[in-house]
């Protein structure tokens, strides 16, 4: 399987834990389905599924993991029309108006009321930590579901000290000057996507798809000011994708001749284990440049002091081979 996004966690400090031990600590808190009066469940999966015994899947210094959320499904029109009617019987009756925090009372038995019979919905988000670079990658584009992870993680070996990834130059500044200049970086070619916005005003912006983004119209809109938030690209034709401000990915693709190279396995466990080596490969790689492109690394003490403060960390639990 490969990942369509990319959210890019920098560990701040190594991780060293035999990996034996992270299996263990991940299978104690595996995923439950949710009790009758719950409204949601975390916990870990096994990245094989019914394929596989462990709850890590690790290949050379890169170590997949699976987390799996479920929440009952409960819409908020239906709990409103409810919530109205018995507001209404209670009010006539007694001849009154509710006060806010009956209604809050309310609205809240209701919601305990029909949690048993609510429909479940589960996904399951993979993420894999690269040991050697010092990364965790998450197939998400969104910053709640990313953290929802960690904190799981956080809660399951008890130290995960790692911030959104960060680089020297502004990703937004940079992206917008390589654009006005019509030159990406030697391994990067522009794509027919990006995004423009006034950073004075959040709600003008400027959308471009399936378009030639190298033009007098673009360049324009940039020399008045608009900032790029989101640029597509081609690393050496092998990978595509669409990077936005914060240095997440999305819309990632990997071309045929990558492909072609994971097809003629024989189960879905060879299938998993050539998907994987050869997807992460390419994103360290990838990720490799990209940060070299941006101007190395940021300067992450003051952010991983503020991070460790945060979380609570405690260097209990280190991750590694």
């Amino acid at each position: 399987m490969f990942f369509k996004k990319l959210s890019i966690y920098k560990l701040t400090k190594p991780l060293v834990v035999d990996l034996a031990k992270l299996d263990e600590l991940l299978e104690e808190a595996q995923f439950q389905e949710c009790h009758p009066t719950q409204a949601e469940a975390n916990g870990w999966e096994r990245p094989l599924g019914k394929h596989g015994s462990m709850f890590i899947h690790s290949i050379k210094d890169f170590t997949m993991i699976c987390f799996k959320r479920q929440e009952k499904i409960m819409p908020g029109a239906a709990i409103t029309e409810r919530l109205n009617k018995k507001a209404d019987d209670i009010e006539e009756r007694e001849s009154r108006k509710l006060t806010r925090k009956e209604r809050t009372q309310l609205k809240e038995d209701i919601i305990f009321e029909i949690l048993p019979k609510a429909l479940t919905k589960s996904s399951l988000l993979y993420a894999y930590i690269d040991h050697n670079n010092g990364y965790i990658f998450i197939d998400s584009s969104s910053s709640k579901k990313c953290e929802q992870l960690l904190s799981c993680l956080r809660e399951t070996i008890g130290s995960v000290p790692v911030v959104p990834l960060a680089t020297a130059s502004i990703p937004s500044f940079l992206m917008s000057t390589w654009l006005i200049t019509q030159e990406a970086p030697g391994r990067f070619e522009f794509s027919d996507n990006c995004i423009l916005k006034e950073p004075s005003d959040s709600s003008d912006s400027a959308k471009f798809k399936g378009h030639n983004i190298l033009t007098d119209e673009i360049n324009s809109l940039l020399s008045a000011g608009m900032m790029v938030i989101e640029c597509g690209f081609s690393y050496f034709e092998r990978i595509d994708f669409v990077i936005d401000e914060q240095l997440v990915i999305k819309k990632l693709s990997f071309s045929d001749l990558i492909s072609e190279q994971a097809q003629d396995a024989e189960d879905a466990v060879e299938q998993f284990d050539i998907d994987f080596s050869i997807m992460t490969l390419e994103i360290e790689s990838l990720v490799a440049y990209l940060v070299k492109s941006f101007g190395g690394l940021a300067d992450f003490g003051k952010e991983a002091d503020e991070q460790t403060e945060i979380t609570g960390l405690s260097e209990k639990c280190t991750i590694g081979n």
